[in-house]
């Protein structure tokens, strides 16, 4: 397997057994990538799963606006936790990604770029978008509430844009 992403929940939460599974996987096989919300992610420990072999951090950060991030997170300072622990992986040489979870509010009003300008600012490597589910804090919803055909639209006309226009190059 190329990849192997550790995820959760949050896989923050057992970190001494995120740290044994990174200790004894084969990394000259596998690339192995944690996905957190940022919590507890200290600069001593993004050494540690350094160390221990992690190749690749994607932290969850789903506005650009740390008030609508805390809102959507559900605890306040959720923006804050997730930006500082990308900084912390960066200096421990983690590459560092976002994992972000599209909003229709965020798409409809012309946020993207937003986002992305905080991205560029962050140096992050890489931003990927994911489409809402009704699972988690939406379970309860139905999908094309949370994300209909034109904010797919949207979404895949700004990621094309962004992705081929000169002056996003250094995004």
């Amino acid at each position: 397997v190329n990849v192997i992403a550790l995820s959760g929940g949050e896989p923050m939460e057992r970190f001494e057994a995120v740290l044994a599974l990174l200790e004894s996987g084969d990394k000259d096989l596998s690339d192995f990538h944690l996905h957190t919300s940022g919590w507890g992610v200290s600069l001593e420990k993004a050494l540690e799963l350094r160390k221990a072999g992690l190749a690749a951090a994607g932290v969850g950060l789903d506005d650009f606006d740390p008030g609508r991030h805390d809102l959507i997170r559900g605890f306040p300072g959720a923006h804050r936790e997730a930006v500082q622990a990308m900084r912390n992986f960066q200096q421990a040489g983690v590459f560092t990604y976002i994992n972000m979870c599209l909003t229709k509010d965020l798409v409809r009003s012309g946020g993207l770029l937003g986002f992305m300008e905080m991205a560029k600012n962050l140096g992050v490597g890489v931003v990927r978008f994911l489409e809402p589910r009704p699972c988690g804090g939406y379970f309860f919803e139905d999908q094309d509430d949370l994300f209909s055909e034109d904010d797919r639209r949207a979404v895949s006309a700004f990621s094309a844009q962004i992705n081929s226009c000169r002056r996003y190059r250094n995004y």
